[in-house]
């Protein structure tokens, strides 16, 4: 009886396993066969930019051009952690270091946003991963909470450690939102309704940064704290 159930349970998974297999086949080739029209485009709405500069229809072109690029190099990166399946090359780097030059980044547009940005770095924390998947993640969940919070609102980036994981806090005001987004909010291509018509975007930040901290053994979720704040926590671990 056991064997049986082991070889129908084999038969059931088998379609899921290759229809995700050629799910993930299907955006690796889509992204790179899109990468090469995009930047033709892009070129020649450069070139045709200089006879006319001043056309609004060009802009637009260049415009959704650049768009198409940001949204092909999301997918990119999910195709490639895709393949990688978790395994990366674990380098010990400085991460207090890295998360300091992030947010300092950061400062010029919270002036410019008119919005409250403090952060609460612990220093000489260390971790053992890819840093440039850290740093990734860093601005992924800081272009969020800038890109999202209401206006004139506070946003706190805070990096600590709690036995072997570095924990990330990223939290922000928000409008009033709907209670269950958090939910789906590392879905991939979920945006909610009362967002997606007035910023810009295509739900793939979140689902990389779910990919980054899984590569790291790790966890990530959100909560709202009250109607008005949002609250993003990511581990780490440390080796």
């Amino acid at each position: 009886m056991l064997l049986v159930l082991i070889f129908a349970s084999k038969l059931i998974v088998m379609p899921i396993a290759k229809a995700h297999r050629k799910q993930k086949e299907f955006i690796t080739s889509a992204s790179h066969e899109l990468k090469t029209p995009i930047t033709v485009i892009r070129a020649d709405a450069d070139i045709l930019l200089m006879d006319n500069p001043d056309n609004e229809w060009i802009e637009d072109i260049k415009k959704q051009a650049e768009n198409l690029t940001a949204m092909t190099n999301s997918l990119v990166s999910l195709a490639r952690m895709d393949e990688r399946n978790g395994h990366i090359k674990r380098i010990s780097f400085p991460v207090s270091d890295l998360a300091e030059e992030a947010v300092h980044s950061y400062n010029a547009l919270a002036l410019d946003s008119g919005k409250h940005f403090t952060y609460d770095i612990t220093p000489d924390l260390t971790c053992c991963g890819d840093a440039s998947s850290v740093w990734q993640l860093f601005t992924i969940l800081l272009d969020n909470a800038f890109k999202y919070s209401s206006v004139k609102g506070n946003i706190d980036f805070k990096l600590s450690s709690s036995g072997n994981y570095i924990v990330l806090i990223v939290s922000n005001d928000v409008d009033n939102i709907d209670k269950n987004l958090t939910d789906r909010m590392f879905d991939r291509f979920y945006r909610a309704d009362s967002t997606s018509a007035k910023i810009t975007g295509y739900g793939l930040g979140l689902s990389i940064a779910k990919a980054i901290v899984s590569e790291h053994n790790g966890s990530i979720k959100a909560k709202m704290d009250g109607s008005h704040r949002i609250i993003i926590k990511a581990q780490l671990h440390i080796k």
